[in-house]
């Protein structure tokens, strides 16, 4: 039996048996862990307090079978995540689980996910949080080979404050030659969004719609989660 170990974030669990659960988590090491926690709903069970969001955990499973088996999970280091951001942990953590489904050579996120959790906190404002959400998504998108640039448009001209423009999974960026649509946005707030600048709420619509469609072009489907955001 070959014992691994990691650090770990629970993304997801889902009942097993009338004892034990079956665990999603996204590891430092090893990426996405799929394992058995045996007798994890027992009252006063050891992984008890692990099933909960908001922990940085250590694990240590067996490979022994096809289904792993932790036997040791201890919180490394415990997150308050404001009640607030739950929506948005559960958004995170199904985007993960279904991008690892749908990828095979897939980026590591594990930095920027605890990166993150650590926003997520009472104490931190939401806009720092939105930003960081947003980098991390267009990183992602990036990561997986399908990323575009929010300062050209699809011709390679320099993105214009005051031009309107419309976007496409399949195209990017692209310039609209007449009028404004009521999906075209203004290019000033692409440039605000890549130079860190992200109060204007039109510049927080626009960045989270076009992420939104690319990142739902790569899935194939909408997130369940997107019915939190509704």
């Amino acid at each position: 039996m070959k014992t691994r170990n990691s650090l770990a974030f629970l993304l997801h669990a889902r009942d097993y048996s009338e004892t034990s659960v079956i665990a999603s988590f996204l590891t430092k090491d090893f990426g996405i862990l799929n394992a058995l926690l045996k007798g994890a709903k027992r009252k006063g069970s050891k992984f008890a307090n692990i099933l909960s969001p908001g922990s940085e955990l250590y694990i240590s499973y067996s490979d022994k079978n096809a289904l792993k088996t932790i036997f040791e999970c201890e919180i490394n280091k415990q997150i308050p995540i404001a009640p607030k951001n739950l929506k948005i942990l559960i958004y995170l953590n199904e985007l993960i689980l279904k991008i690892f489904e749908k990828e095979h050579d897939i980026p590591v996120v594990f930095k920027d996910y605890d990166e993150l959790m650590s926003l997520m906190t009472l104490d931190n404002k939401d806009e720092i949080l939105e930003l960081s959400l947003r980098n991390f998504e267009y990183r992602l998108i990036t990561d997986l080979g399908y990323g575009f640039d929010l300062t050209k448009n699809d011709v390679g001209s320099s993105i214009e404050p005051d031009q309107d423009y419309l976007f496409s999974p399949l195209r990017g960026i692209y310039s609209l030659d007449k009028g404004g649509l009521e999906s075209s946005f203004k290019g000033q707030h692409l440039l605000d969004f890549m130079s860190g600048k992200f109060s204007n709420n039109m510049t927080k619509k626009v960045i989270k719609s076009i992420f939104r469609e690319s990142l739902e072009a790569i899935l194939g489907k909408e997130l369940n989660a997107r019915k939190y955001f509704n």
